[in-house]
């Protein structure tokens, strides 16, 4: 537990915690400007908590379950009201939770491998409240009943892949203006795409969805202004209360009678 900044915590295996608030905790942290990295953190419900965190780089640890052990770990990876970190290339192990935000802003959460083997739970990503501003970049995240839940507004996804989720991503609770663009969601156990509860607004850009078992995409209960351009995928369902706009770009190259390209055609 710490309240200081700028402080290295680094090369440790932590498989004990504390009782907090929350529960069982590894590492708590609400001091700013830390580096945390290439760490071993097993079977707390808290693997590290933020809380009033800013300014934190977190990289190359694992969390969550010992190889000895036979149940998954809650082992989440918690942001509260922290903004501007960084977390990146850490490992989750059969952690129920993965990575929440909930009221955090301008993070960068990439390249982390966030699996669990042991059965459908929980999720892997959730951004919850007013978080806003969030890239969450090149993320494998398999294993989970929902792979990403976003419960947020304007925030940007790219890169990532969810594979084999029961739900590869989830919108809900209003959840709008969301950028979701160039990841990769396929084999999912029932939905690709669920976006419910009035959720609107959101951007589905050069994305490829494939093999859901039930439907690709699943709009429902007063969503309505999302909308998806160039983006493959084989089965939908929109309720009655709720629409998705489909667009496809095309680019001319328009050439005069010499072979020379001309710019500000109108056609």
């Amino acid at each position: 537990k710490s309240g200081n900044n700028d402080i290295i915590i680094s090369n440790n295996i932590i498989d004990y915690w504390t009782s907090s608030a929350s529960g069982k905790t590894a590492l708590y942290v609400f001091g700013d400007n830390f580096v945390i990295s290439n760490n071993s953190i097993y079977e707390a419900e808290w693997c590290i908590q933020l809380t009033d965190s800013d300014g934190h780089l977190v990289e190359n640890n694992i969390l969550g379950r010992d190889s000895s052990a036979s149940a998954p770990s809650k082992c989440m990876f918690s942001l509260g009201n922290s903004d501007g970190n960084v977390i990146k290339n850490n490992t989750f192990t059969d952690s129920r939770y993965g990575i929440s935000l909930a009221d955090s802003s301008n993070n960068v959460v990439s390249d982390n491998t966030i699996i669990k083997d042991l059965n459908f739970d929980k999720r892997g990503i959730r951004l919850d409240g007013s978080s806003t501003n969030n890239q969450i970049i090149n993320n494998t995240v398999s294993g989970y009943e929902n792979g990403l839940e976003c419960r947020s507004d304007s925030n940007y996804f790219s890169g990532n892949v969810f594979d084999d989720n029961l739900y590869g991503i989830l919108f809900r609770q209003g959840s709008e203006y969301n950028k979701f663009e160039n990841n990769t969601i396929k084999n999912n156990e029932y939905y690709g795409v669920l976006i419910q509860d009035a959720s609107e607004f959101n951007e589905f850009w050069n994305n490829t969805i494939s093999s859901s078992d039930e439907y690709d995409f699943y709009i429902e209960e007063n969503s309505t202004g999302n909308f998806i351009v160039n983006t493959p995928f084989s089965t939908i369902s929109v309720d009655g209360s709720s629409d998705l706009l489909l667009l496809e770009y095309v680019v001319l190259d328009v050439n005069d009678a010499s072979g020379n390209n001309m710019s500000d055609i109108d056609i």
